[in-house]
C-alpha cells in the first residue's frame, strides 16, 4: 500500500478546517468504474468531497477524556465550488439505480481536556487518537443508524461486500464545545488499497493530506447533560445526529504549512466552515 496522508475531521464532534486561502483546493481525478457493478460513467475530475456524519461522544469526567465512534456517508464530489453530478460521478445514497455506489468512513477517537470547563461550551481538546476506514458500497445495501444518547451510531445492512479503499490514524488534531454544538479538526495518515488506487487515479501518489470542515450544531446535536455547567461528575453523552462538511487534498506540506497547520488547530475562532453545495 501507498502511504498518503490526510487530514481528517470525522464523525459527530464535527470539522473545523484551516483557511482555504492558506490550503487551496487541488484538482484529482476518480474512476467510479473501478467500483465492482458499477458501470456507464467515465473518469472525472473534483476538488473536494461532501459528506454526513454520526457519532456518539462519551466524556468521563474522572479522567477528563471523551470518546468517539461513529461514520461519515459522503454524499457528493464537488469541483470549483459546485457539486459533481451523481449522473456524472455515480456516486448516491439509497436508493439508486444498481450502476451507482456508495463511499462512506468508519472511526474512532479519543481526546483530552487542553482549555475550560469539561464537557461545557468554549472549551477544547486535543485529540490523542483516531482511526478510520475508508469503504465503497457498490450495491448501496449498506444503511446507516444516527446515534443517540442511548445508541452509538452504527453501520448495518449487507457490508459483506463493501470494498476498504483507505485506512488511517491520527498525526495531530484538536475538537471543540462550542455553543450548542461541537467541532473538531485533525490530520491523519491515509493509506490506499490497490482498490483505492485504481479508484482515485490521480495524481499519482494521490495528494497526501486532505483538509476537512465540519460543524455540528442545532438540533443535530443533543447534550444528554447541562453544557452551561459541563460534565461534573460520572459518564456524560452527548449525540451528534447528523454533521455536514467537506473534505479536500492537498499535498505534503512544507514546514511552514504544517506550523500553519497548528495555528490553524489552535484557531477555532478563525477557522472556516465550508458546506456542501
Amino acid at each position: 500500500m501507498n502511504k498518503k496522508l490526510i487530514s481528517t475531521v470525522l464523525g459527530g464532534l464535527g470539522i473545523l478546517g484551516i483557511s482555504s486561502q492558506a490550503l487551496a483546493y487541488e484538482v484529482f481525478t476518480v474512476n467510479p468504474n473501478s467500483i465492482p457493478g458499477t458501470s456507464g460513467f467515465s473518469t472525472f475530475q473534483a476538488d473536494s468531497l461532501s459528506g454526513v456524519s454520526s457519532g456518539q461522544i462519551l466524556l468521563d469526567a474522572s479522567t477528563q477524556t471523551a470518546t468517539e465512534s461513529g461514520y461519515v456517508s459522503f454524499t457528493a464530489f464537488n469541483l470549483g465550488g459546485s457539486a459533481v453530478s451523481n449522473f456524472t460521478s455515480g456516486l448516491a445514497t439509497a436508493p439508486a439505480p444498481d450502476q451507482y455506489y456508495g463511499l462512506y468512513l468508519d472511526f474512532t477517537l479519543t481526546a483530552s481536556l487542553v482549555t475550560g470547563s469539561f464537557g461545557a461550551a468554549n472549551s477544547t481538546y486535543n485529540l490523542d487518537t483516531l482511526t478510520f476506514t475508508l469503504y465503497a458500497d457498490p450495491d448501496l445495501n449498506t444503511t446507516f443508524t444516527q446515534a443517540s444518547l442511548i445508541n452509538a451510531a452504527s453501520i448495518g445492512g449487507n457490508i459483506s461486500d463493501d470494498i476498504v479503499l483507505a485506512t488511517g490514524s491520527l498525526i495531530i488534531g484538536q475538537s471543540n464545545i462550542i455553543l450548542g454544538g461541537v467541532a473538531l479538526n485533525s490530520t491523519t495518515d491515509f493509506l490506499t488499497t490497490a482498490e483505492g488506487n485504481a479508484f482515485f487515479t490521480s495524481p499519482i501518489p494521490f495528494y497526501e493530506h486532505m483538509f476537512d470542515a465540519f460543524n455540528n450544531t442545532g438540533d443535530a446535536v443533543i447534550f444528554g447533560y447541562d453544557a452551561a455547567t459541563g460534565c461534573l461528575t460520572g459518564e456524560c453523552i452527548v449525540a451528534v445526529k447528523s454533521g455536514v462538511g467537506t473534505f479536500d487534498f492537498k499535498g505534503v506540506p512544507e514546514p511552514a504549512t504544517l506550523a500553519l497547520l497548528g495555528i490553524g488547530l489552535l484557531g477555532f475562532g478563525t477557522s472556516r466552515l465550508r458546506k456542501k453545495a
